[in-house]
């Protein structure tokens, strides 16, 4: 099994950039989990504030993965403290979805090594399905993030032929990624 190790850095102003630059992506998987426009909106700006204050203690490996795990904490945390509200106002429908929604980030949050290990399976199984070429394409294109160009140069083909194998690999990853589908969504679709 291959695993990529990357580097551990301090998330840079660029990064931080790209990050806000997709906040859509970012404020709908917190919406997934609220149901609530506004506070998904409001957890992402505390998001980009929490990484902003303390962006000189943070490494990451990957920054997009880092901060999706932020939003998903601040979201664990409004739902619990929304699930203490409604049960003192003995709101029980309202309770029992926040505490399904806890739930999940729960066991998510709890089953981290397993999904690791879930997810470098997966990475494994198209490594093994594509050519050489197509996977190393995707993977610097989408977790490198070189653009189309800069790949081109490294491989030593055209442009055309790195959207190609990118088109080719999509494929497979969308198929093999099936059970995280909003994962792939997030990480492997942006920009």
């Amino acid at each position: 099994m291959i695993v990529m190790a990357e580097e551990l850095h301090k998330i840079t102003p660029e990064e931080l950039m790209k990050l806000y630059s997709d906040k859509s992506s970012f404020v709908l998987l917190a919406f997934s989990y609220l149901h609530d426009r506004d506070v998904a909106e409001d957890i992402f700006q505390e998001s980009v504030l929490y990484i902003l204050e303390n962006r000189d203690t943070i490494t990451v490996a990957n920054a997009r993965w880092y901060f999706s795990r932020v939003i998903l904490n601040k979201c664990l945390y409004y739902l619990r403290q929304s699930s203490n509200r409604a049960r003192i106002r003995d709101n029980i429908r309202d309770s029992a979805i926040m505490a399904e929604n806890i739930s999940i980030l729960s066991d998510t949050a709890s089953d981290m090594a397993a999904f690791n290990a879930d997810l470098s399976g997966c990475l494994e199984q198209c490594r093994r399905e594509l050519p050489p070429l197509a996977y190393n394409i995707f993977i610097d294109a989408k977790i490198k993030g070189l653009s189309y160009k800069d790949i081109a140069e490294a491989h030593n083909v055209t442009q055309r032929r790195v959207a190609t194998e990118m088109q080719r690999a999509l494929v497979v990853f969308r198929r093999v990624f099936k059970d995280y589908w909003f994962l792939f969504l997030v990480v492997f679709c942006k920009g």
